[in-house]
């Protein structure tokens, strides 16, 4: 027994060397999944920010798509009322001409 206890403290030592060094590792694998966990948090902020945004930009851009639709047809209308005031000029400088 004698020979196996010199041995035993020796492993017994070396295990809590380890064992320190793993208490240490533990602590600092604490502080980074509190890091990641607060990180995680911004992220979840920021992608419910950013859903937030895109709905606002989708109103927005719909209103957009109506108020080009009105000026289309505002353009449409435009364009007619050209078109029908030079037909009118045209038409009055032909019974003009026949006159």
């Amino acid at each position: 027994m004698t020979n196996i206890e010199p041995a035993i403290k020796e492993l017994r030592a070396k295990k809590n060397v380890i064992y320190g060094e793993v208490k240490v590792i533990r602590a600092e694998e604490d502080v980074l999944n509190a890091e990641m966990e607060a990180i995680r948090k911004e992220l979840a902020q920021t992608d419910a920010e950013k859903d937030d945004t895109n709905a606002k930009v989708e109103i927005v851009q719909k209103q957009i798509e109506i108020i080009e639709k009105d000026l289309n047809g505002l353009y449409s209308k435009k364009d007619e009322m050209r078109e029908a005031y030079w037909k009118g000029r045209f038409d009055f400088k032909k019974q003009l001409g026949e006159i």
